[in-house]
């Protein structure tokens, strides 16, 4: 499959280039937690977990980004884009993969320095899925405030369907590629209010006010 900008999320391969690495060692210090396995927990409820989109399961470990840079290396625009994180407070990155038979999918979670940033970056991730996948169709999700989504015709007649949306200063999308015929809404739906509803109400990372 074709390795796409992030902003148009479908295929499992297409964040491998672009999404940083989980596997550096963590320091053997006791005087302060490792930076990277923190910033992956706190993040990690906001991806999409085993048994919340049918069809499709997380493969492998969430990966981390912990710049701007890390994030957007080799993406299309990678300039304009790692100067916007920057200015919006990028703080990390967390991606999941996600496969099934003759599918795959993603999901991140982007923790910004403000709920004003994170809205202005879902409208401007939005913008660009629309002008880069040119989406059949556009829906929202009536329970989870500022979500957009499109579903639009994917590589080798398969069909994707994105939603991307903020909560408190994160932004969040869920992304997913099915066979033709199949409806591709329904389980990037499913993620998506599954991940909502465990976190909009919680004292989460992306919700507390910052120290």
């Amino acid at each position: 499959m074709t390795r796409l900008s992030r902003a148009v999320a479908l295929v499992a391969v297409m964040l491998v280039a672009g999404c940083g690495s989980s596997s550096k060692t963590a320091s053997s210090s006791s005087s302060a937690p490792p930076a990277e396995p923190a910033a992956s927990a706190s993040l990690a409820p906001y991806l999409v977990q085993a048994g919340e989109e049918t069809g499709f399961s997380p493969e492998g470990a969430p990966t981390l980004a912990s710049s701007p840079a890390a994030w957007d290396k080799g993406e299309a625009g990678e300039a304009a884009e790692t100067r916007r994180l920057t200015e919006e407070g990028f703080h990390a990155a967390l991606t999941v993969h996600t496969t099934g038979s003759n599918r795959g999918g993603v999901a991140f979670v982007l923790e910004l320095g403000t709920p004003s940033a994170a809205q202005h970056e879902v409208a401007a991730r939005f913008k660009q899925l629309v002008a880069e996948q040119h989406p059949s169709s556009q829906f929202t999700i009536a329970t989870i405030p500022d979500s957009h989504g499109g579903e639009a015709s994917g590589d080798n007649g398969k069909v994707v369907a994105n939603v991307v949306f903020s909560e408190g200063s994160c932004v969040l999308l869920v992304g997913d590629e099915v066979p033709s015929g199949t409806d591709p809404k329904p389980p990037v739906i499913a993620g998506a209010l599954k991940v909502y509803g465990r976190t909009a109400h919680s004292n989460g990372v992306c919700t507390r006010a910052p120290a």
